[in-house]
């Protein structure tokens, strides 16, 4: 059940999310690498492996837990999609990217995955994003929409979901 506040006109919930979505991509990654264990499958060589899954580890920190949560922090608004999100954050790399914390999400994994050097890690990629997009992104467009209506609506409409 989702709490509602009133403050004035707004209605104030939550997008629902009910887990963390670290722990998804985490929970797939884990499952990729077990399966590589088994059956390895090594397709990039390792050099490469390791300059692209830095570079992309690398970009990942920087874009969600540096410029992503300071940006939410300066509007005094939550990184937690279970609570109330007190502001629409348009700026930093909400600029760029409608979701820039998924993307730099994805950014880590990819790395991870790359500098272990495990296809089915890579692979376990599409179903964690799938379903991240579907239950979690969803879920929070849905919720922005309903509390910032139009404001939402025209930035939605400027700024793409990922990049």
């Amino acid at each position: 059940m989702q709490e509602i506040r009133m403050d004035g006109d707004r209605h104030h919930e939550s997008a629902g999310v009910k887990f963390p979505s670290p722990l998804l991509y985490v929970a797939f990654l884990t499952l990729g690498i077990l399966a590589d264990v088994r059956y390895a499958v090594h397709v990039v060589p390792s050099a490469v492996a390791w300059m692209l899954g830095g570079a992309m580890l690398a970009g990942g920190v920087v874009l969600g837990p540096i410029w992503g949560v300071l940006t939410l922090r300066r509007a005094a608004t939550t990184i937690r999609p279970d609570k109330p999100t007190a502001e629409l954050v348009t700026d930093g790399s909400f600029r760029f990217s409608r979701n820039p914390l998924y993307l730099a999400l994805t950014l880590i994994y990819a790395g991870l995955a790359l500098i272990v050097d495990s296809l089915w890690a890579l692979l376990m990629l599409v179903p964690a994003t799938l379903i991240i997009s579907r239950f979690v992104i969803r879920r929070e467009e849905d919720y922005l929409a309903r509390t910032f209506g139009d404001k939402y609506e025209r930035y939605r409409t400027s700024v793409r979901r990922w990049i």
